[in-house]
């Protein structure tokens, strides 16, 4: 595969809370690639018509979809909805998914059960943490996984990445902090 095959052609990120998260400040300006859509977070359907459209629109197109602050509708968790479908048979569209959260457990697990990849930061959620570390930890010890618990704590932007594609692995990563 030649690399402009290999490159994402658009970057489409669909945040409810767009306008007021400060992380995105400036993010997308002035650049052509990128699309910022940001639906009625108390409205599924407008975020499933979103999810619908983007679909169509950039089916076959080397697009990453960025779903934020979208899992956290009661509809979303449900087994069965256009956002799992969604994030399950994109890929088959030449759809790359991301979803940002802050509750593993608020996304439906058939979601979680299909994802190449979860990078996790530190989250005081006890639940959380046991979700993430029985479904993706694999054959972690109780003390090993308490280990990468306190360095996410300990360490600031720390992470954990688990890759859930051949071949399997998980690494913990601290950014390097330049001053």
């Amino acid at each position: 595969m030649a690399l402009s095959e290999a490159c994402l052609t658009t970057i489409v990120l669909i945040c409810p809370t767009y306008a007021k998260n400060k992380t995105y400040h400036g993010f997308g300006e002035n650049d052509k690639r990128i699309l910022v859509i940001s639906p009625d977070a108390s409205n599924c359907d407008d975020i499933n018509d979103f999810l619908h459209d983007c679909a169509t629109l950039f089916s076959g197109t080397n697009t990453l979809i960025i779903l934020d602050d979208c899992a956290v509708s009661k509809d979303l968790k449900k087994r069965s909805n256009k956002f799992t479908n969604f994030a399950v048979s994109g890929r088959h569209e030449g759809l790359s998914v991301w979803v940002l959260t802050q509750q593993l457990t608020s996304i439906a697990k058939p979601f979680r059960e299909n994802v190449a990849c979860v990078v996790v930061f530190h989250n005081p959620s006890q639940i959380g943490t046991k979700t993430l570390f029985k479904d993706y930890g694999g054959d972690l010890d109780t003390d090993t996984r308490k280990k990468f618990v306190e360095l996410l704590k300990s360490e600031r932007y720390s992470r954990i990445c688990f890759c859930l594609r051949y071949s399997f692995h998980l690494y913990f990563q601290v950014p390097a902090v330049s001053i």
